[in-house]
């Protein structure tokens, strides 16, 4: 079965271009879907969870681990500060992507300029799958493909960088450990269990 819901995005009028969503908007909406699921097929035994989702699209969140902004792939903030950025040809070659407003760092970078007290309340910065999975767990963590689209992250060494992070001023503590596609965080949470209706014994695999 396949069940879906349209996406809710907002406009930001500080940007000629920028749109973001609600985390516990949509959280509520998966969380529902799931039940949804469950409920009408209470034969099914679930062993494992997982996500994906759009590239380029991320959630910010705070000290207390609350999700307080969605970035989408569609939103568009870093338009025009990407130019500010020196060093261009070098952070292609260590990031493997263009200095462009579709990536994270472009994001927060546009979020930085013109909205520093959202900036500043920022605490781990998360793909969206990877948010996923810190609700279904309460896990940080960012999964390699993921962290590609981020622009903060050296092909290479296949590492978070320190440079990247540099270029752009953000600080590299917001960066969650590094993940593997496959890799199990372990148990589900039970309040999610019961909320879903999935197995408390259910693993997620990132």
């Amino acid at each position: 079965d396949t069940l879906s819901f349209e996406n809710s995005y907002y406009r930001d009028e500080t940007y000629a271009d920028a749109l973001y969503f609600l985390p516990e908007e949509l959280k509520s909406k998966i969380i529902s879907l799931c039940r949804q699921l469950t409920e009408k097929h209470p034969e099914a035994n679930i062993c494992a969870v997982s996500a994906s989702a759009a590239r380029q699209s991320f959630v910010l969140l705070d000290k207390y681990g609350i999700a307080f902004l969605g970035l989408p792939n569609i939103d568009n903030r870093g338009r025009g500060y990407a130019d500010s950025i020196a060093g261009k040809a070098d952070i292609y070659k260590k990031s493997g992507k263009w200095v462009t407003e579709d990536t994270g760092a472009a994001k927060l970078l546009g979020l930085m300029q013109k909205r520093p007290a959202l900036y500043h309340k920022l605490d781990k910065f998360l793909s969206l799958s990877e948010w996923l999975a810190y609700i279904f767990t309460s896990e940080l963590c960012f999964e390699h493909s993921q962290a590609c689209e981020t622009q903060l992250y050296d092909l290479a060494a296949a590492s978070w960088s320190s440079e990247l992070c540099s270029a752009y001023g953000i600080n590299s503590d917001i960066l969650p450990p590094l993940v593997c596609a496959g890799d199990s965080l372990g148990n589900i949470m039970p309040d999610i269990a019961a909320e879903t209706g999935i197995n408390p014994d259910a693993v997620f695999l990132v």
